[in-house]
């Protein structure tokens, strides 16, 4: 740089410390070293430069727009200094001299005469080397000096010599019984008198170098406030001392200033260590202030850790290890109160942590143990404050309590901005890559690792949701409707997001790549402390309620295990589960029976807390299964392996620990639930028992290891509160366990594997006892009808696996003689379509746990219409009864697939009654207004899910025209769902199912084109003509042809979209069934008018071909009948119909079925729409234009026609015969 250049332009320094004209790179002078300077001064103050961030693109546009913004604890001169430096236009900036006259600059008269004196008293006193005004406090407290003065003076045998001194420093003392005691602020200092240093021997060290000089007298000082902290009192006495914390930190301050520099000298680390060593003494005695801690310790310690990490040197190790146990002890002093200077501080220490995570100096791993423990606590500390703040209210805070939730809030995010989530899942990976190099000494640390973990989330947790407690869709959609139906409108912050869903992604993801965290969570399991145990397995309980694709890692299994999967084995997840599960077993059975202990090999399960692990542990094996069921595994032995003994033993703990008969607390009576539901979900992954392949992957039947039904039924059943010893009222939160299962659903599941596995006798059981009812009762969040007391929403209980489960259990129950009570009930039906009501679905679609989403939403909707279809399903075979859909034509329905509804229905009896009362059951859908939500369920259901809903709607729009009303009105044909279903991406059935509806909707009346005119499905058809299937080409024909059938309506959309062209395309389809239905379409397009006559004169060669070609009878006469209407409104096309042969056809349909009409004139009589009578009545229309009746008068024609009449006994074929000859009069004559 030239030496005369004035100003610059090109980028030179830092990112975080350039002025905003340098990073936008115009002229600079000086001035942009004031802007640094003042980054420089504002980053001390708060520990990270105004404007910080990992995006430099960012941090230059909050450089040149953002404010700079300071905390309100920076005092007046020092934020009015800052902001003549931090000034944005270059010009303002504050330079010299004024920068030197500021008064945070300029030192007052007051000050000026302070510093000389403590000079000329240091000079004095021989110190001056030592105190040369390096600190801005009288680093000798008056209380010690004159404690230290009045011992030296009386002791004259105490005096040591020089170069003792000088060479040894002082000796440590050998007793404390001498304590002095002396009046308050002084210190008691122990000091025996031969080791009392005076004023002589201080002058003696003259020769030593001033750095020795100051470095002995800190250890001496050091050594006398070490003594005297082995007294309650004197430690009380230094904690209140300022002048005594002082000489306590003074080692600490090279290290802030000096940084890693001060590490060269071995005096300095000594006195640090001592000076660690009192503060963990101070902190033990609980002596010092929060205040203190805070503002003085914290950041003088967290500087020796921060110089310390910095030093490339291994025998600094004992001295970090230090530093951040003492560090832990002063975060837990400091966070009863969170105030600015503990937000810095905290924040300063999250920054550290990945330099901590990459240190490579220490091979025990004591250090990371260490720092993830103060990170630990930190975030445990915060989630406790926070949660503590917003389960009092946050409308009764007072502005104190606002802003100290507001600084834990900002430290919470700042934990996320600075990545400790990668940082925490980085240790563990390298706890597991040491683990499994046989090091484990590092195995602790993967249990820090997974507490911190899971404070982190739990108080990202508790920032985003603001302390609202997450409500299951099936309470949350019940409260909106009680709300309302008393008038009172609900808000919207009862939609509860799931705040950490992408932190979880983020730690999944990781899991399943990395074999070393996978390693470091197992050996948490199977070594951690109860604490850490319980943080492993929450977190895993979130990764596979949010990631199931991590159940298959933690069992073991995956897609190709085939029939018999062996899942859960040793080295698993599963099995360190399991193992705890067992042990948790023997500790229940060991309390039961009365013992006072413990097996001693059990030492990460104690009696007071076993139960709490064990839920714990039940929760996660049934989410690990409910997980690996949603993935398609099946069988049992992807979670209880292939041995036969580990899933007897497994299984019996698991039913031990769900045994009703030890419900005696609350506590108990979680973890009965939660090991029912491990039980449910683990044997529900059991084929069904009359499935095709082998049917069982474990050797003994599921029902010998739950409860019996009726016991399941007093635990499910809310309503019966008569026995309150035996049952326990619901008072955990929601009736929830865990936030994502609900305490009644493992009940359920071990009533449906009853039913499942038990046979007939078992439904007929559950009916007998009312079960059916009794959850619909609590599905609908009623009482039950012999019930005194309206059951409360928080007691439901249910989660969403928990609905699917009741609905399975109603659907089996209605083969065995409960579908009146379900199907024929109005009350019962509204239960059933509140479900898929768009309240319920709505919170259903949010829930991210398993049986919500998209998936548990079509789960749902999908069980409901099996419930409601039972009728038609049972009464489908009956000749009796016309209705069907597309779907029932491709699968069956699902239900039917057991051998206990196949059985149901196979009862004669059952069926003639079903038959019987079905006018009724279509008579209470109406009243329930069914078609509100079955449309509704659409709007929210994916397309590839509409199939079971629209085969529903389709039987109902086909029984009923009043079904048909109430689908349009509740928005059938709205946008939101017609481009859904006429979607060529759509489901073929799906695509079928409404084109039948559309299709017997314009059939029935004229009044449904209106609707289906302002859809405009008309413009669907066009794509739907040419569809790649020949079902959907032919019943989008048939569609056309039935909205033709009334009136002209839809005659200009048809010309306007091109439709007749591609439809007179059709009658020459591959596809006989669709050739057959555009005929029937391209006769109803002529039928009303000559408006279309243009356009169709293209389809004569094709109707002609098919008069004469081998074609189904129905396909001819669609023909013949187009041909007829062709003529009807006019003789535009008769010359067209002669010239292109379309007369000779059909006198050749005439004289080829004349023949099998006099040969079987049964057959004739029976088919009113035969082709020779369609043929013979075109014809007669035909007859009636001159052109025609040229052409046909032929002496051959009327031959025929004649022998036809008289030997014909069909009065039709008469009738028409007559018609044609009267318009010939010379033939009438003839005839005559």
């Amino acid at each position: 740089m030239s030496c005369n250049t004035m100003v610059l332009r090109s980028i030179k320094g830092t990112p975080l410390y350039m002025a905003p004209e340098l990073v936008r790179e115009q002229p600079y002078n000086h001035t942009a070293d004031l802007w640094s300077l003042g980054v420089i001064l504002y980053e001390l103050y708060v520990g990270q430069p105004p404007f910080y961030t990992n995006s430099v693109y960012t941090l230059i546009r909050h450089i040149v727009k953002d404010p700079v913004k300071y905390p309100d604890s920076m005092s007046q001169n020092f934020k009015s200094f800052l902001k003549g430096l931090l000034n944005k236009v270059s010009q303002n900036r504050l330079t010299w001299p004024h920068l030197l006259e500021h008064p945070f600059v300029k030192e007052s008269e007051e000050e000026l005469e302070a510093r000389e004196a403590r000079l000329r008293m240091a000079a004095a006193r021989g110190c001056d080397a030592a105190w040369r005004g390096e600190v801005n406090i009288t680093l000798s407290s008056p209380a010690l000096n004159r404690n230290v003065d009045a011992q030296l003076s009386g002791s004259p045998s105490g005096r040591v010599k020089s170069k003792d001194l000088c060479n040894k420093g002082v000796e440590n003392p050998v007793s404390t019984d001498q304590s002095i005691p002396i009046s308050q602020p002084s210190i008691a200092v122990n000091v025996q008198p031969h080791n009392i240093v005076t004023d002589e021997t201080i002058e003696s060290c003259g020769q030593t170098t001033e750095t020795q000089s100051a470095a002995k007298s800190d250890a001496l000082i050091l050594e006398k406030i070490e003594i005297t902290l082995r007294t309650p009192r004197g430690a009380q006495a230094i904690a209140q001392d300022r002048g005594a914390i002082a000489h306590i930190l003074h080692p600490f301050r090279n290290f802030n200033v000096k940084g890693t520099a001060a590490l060269s000298n071995e005096q300095a680390d000594i006195s640090a260590g001592q000076a660690l060593r009192i503060l963990s003494n101070l902190l033990a005695a609980s002596v010092l202030t929060p205040k203190t801690a805070v503002d003085d310790v914290l950041p003088s310690v967290l500087g020796l850790i921060r110089a310390t990490l910095g030093a490339s040197a291994p025998q600094h190790v004992s001295l970090l290890i230090k530093g951040f146990g003492v560090l832990k002890k002063l975060i837990e002093v400091g966070s009863s109160k969170v105030e600015s200077n503990y937000f810095h501080h905290s924040v300063a220490l999250l920054r550290l942590y990945s330099q901590v995570v990459s240190y490579k100096y220490d091979t025990s791993g004591r250090v990371v143990y260490e720092a993830t423990s103060c990170v630990t606590l930190l975030l445990t500390r915060l989630t406790l404050g926070l949660s503590k703040l917003m389960s009092s209210g946050t409308q009764r805070l007072d502005e104190a309590a606002n802003q100290e939730g507001a600084l834990i809030s900002q430290i919470i995010g700042q934990a996320k901005s600075l990545d400790i989530m990668d940082q925490l899942c980085l240790c563990l990976t390298g706890a597991g890559s040491h683990i499994a190099a046989g090091v484990v000494s590092s195995a602790p640390v993967a249990a820090e690792a997974c507490k911190a973990i899971w404070g982190l989330l739990s108080a990202l947790n508790i920032v985003a949701t603001r302390g609202v407690k997450q409500s299951f869709p099936l309470t949350l959609s019940q409260t909106r409707n009680r709300l309302k139906t008393g008038g009172i409108e609900i808000s919207s912050d009862l939609k509860i997001e799931n705040a950490i869903k992408a932190e979880i992604e983020r730690f999944t993801e990781l899991l399943m790549k990395s074999r070393d965290m996978q390693v470091s969570i197992c050996y948490a399991l199977m070594h951690g402390s109860e604490s850490g145990l319980s943080s492993v397995i929450q977190i895993l309980l979130q990764c596979c309620e949010l990631s199931p694709r991590i159940c298959d890692i933690l069992s073991g299994t995956s897609q190709n295990d085939g029939l018999c999967p062996n899942g859960g084995v040793d080295g698993t997840v599963v099995s360190a589960i399991f193992r705890l599960v067992l042990l948790c077993a023997n500790a229940a059975a060991a309390k039961d029976a009365g013992a006072q202990t413990l097996d001693s090999e059990n030492t990460t399960s104690k009696a007071s807390s076993f139960e709490n692990l064990a839920t714990l542990s039940c929760l996660l094996i049934s989410t690990i299964a409910q997980g690996l069921k949603l993935l398609a595994r099946q069988g049992a032995s992807c979670m209880l392996t292939n041995s036969q003994s580990k899933q007897h033993d497994r299984l019996v703990a698991l039913a031990q620990l769900g045994s009703s008969e030890r419900i005696t607390s609350e506590t108990s009576m979680l973890l009965t639930a939660a090991a029912t539901l491990a039980l449910a979900s683990i044997l529900l992954l059991e084929r069904c028992p009359t499935s095709s392949v082998a049917s069982c992957t474990i050797v003994q039947s599921p029902i010998n290891f739950i409860p019996h039904i009726s016991v399941l039924y007093d635990q499910i059943c809310p309503f019966r509160s008569d026995d309150h010893e035996s049952k326990q009222v619901m008072r955990s939160e929601e009736g929830m366990l865990m936030s994502w299962h609900g305490q009644r659903d493992g009940y359920i599941g071990a009533l449906e594997l009853w039913l499942i596995w038990g046979g007939v006798s078992s439904i007929q059981q559950a009916c007998s006892l009312g079960v059916p009812d009794s959850l619909l009762s609590l599905l609908g969040g009623k009482r039950d009808s012999a019930s005194k007391h309206e059951l409360q929403l928080s007691s439901i209980g249910v989660s969403p696996v928990g609905v699917l489960w009741s609905l399975s259990v109603i659907h089996l129950c209605l083969a065995g003689g409960a579908f009146q009570e379900v199907l024929f009930k109005k009350e019962s039906l509204s239960v059933l379509l509140s479900l898929i009501d768009e309240p319920h679905l709505a919170c259903l679609q949010r829930w991210d746990g398993f049986g919500g989403g998209l998936l548990g939403v079509r789960d749902i909707v999908n069980l409901i219409v099996d419930i409601l279809e039972f009728p038609f399903n049972a009464t489908q075979n009956s000749s009796s009864s016309p209705l069907a859909s597309a779907s029932l034509l491709h699968s069956s329905a699902p239900g039917t697939n057991s051998i206990v509804q196949r059985k149901g229905l196979e009862n004669g009896d059952m069926v003639k009654v079903i038959a019987s009362e079905l006018p009724r059951y279509l008579q209470t859908l109406q009243e329930v207004c069914i078609c509100g939500p079955l449309v509704g369920c659409l709007k929210l259901l994916d397309i590839k899910d509409f199939s079971r809903p629209v085969s529903l709607i389709v039987k109902l729009a086909q029984n009923s025209r009043s079904f048909g009303e109430g689908f349009l009105k509740e928005g059938l044909l709205s946008p939101v769902v017609l481009p859904k279903m006429l979607n060529t991406n759509s489901p073929k059935e799906v695509i079928l199912d409404f084109l039948i509806v559309i299709s017997d909707l314009a059939r029935m009346s004229k009044d449904f084109y209106g609707p289906i005119g302002d859809a405009n499905v008309v413009v669907y058809m066009k794509s739907l003509l040419t569809h790649a299937d020949a079902n959907v080409r032919s019943k989008a024909c048939n569609a056309l042809g039935n909205m033709c059938r009334h009136t002209p309506y839809f005659y200009k959309d048809m010309v306007k979209h091109d439709i007749v062209n591609i439809l007179i395309d059709r009658c020459a389809d591959p596809d006989r069934r669709t050739r057959k239905f555009a005929c029937f379409a391209v006769g109803n397009a002529a039928y009303h008018n000559d408006y279309l006559y243009e356009q169709l004169k293209r389809c004569i060669p094709h109707l002609t071909n098919l008069l004469l070609g081998d074609e189904e009878e129905k396909t001819k006469a669609n023909a013949a009948g187009a041909l007829s209407n062709l003529v009807r409104n006019s003789s535009r096309l008769c010359e067209d119909i002669i010239s292109q042969g379309a007369i000779q056809a059909l006198l050749q349909v005439i004289t080829d079925y004349s023949n099998a009409a006099m040969g079987s004139p049964a057959r004739m009589e029976a088919n009113n729409d035969s082709p020779l009578k369609i043929a013979l009545f075109s014809l007669g229309n035909m007859c009636i234009h001159a052109p025609c009746r040229q052409y046909l008068r032929t002496p051959e024609l009327f031959q025929i026609l004649m022998k036809l009449q008289q030997e014909s006994p069909d009065p039709t074929i008469i009738k028409y015969i007559s018609r044609i000859i009267s318009k010939f009069p010379e033939a009438s004559m003839q005839r005559g």
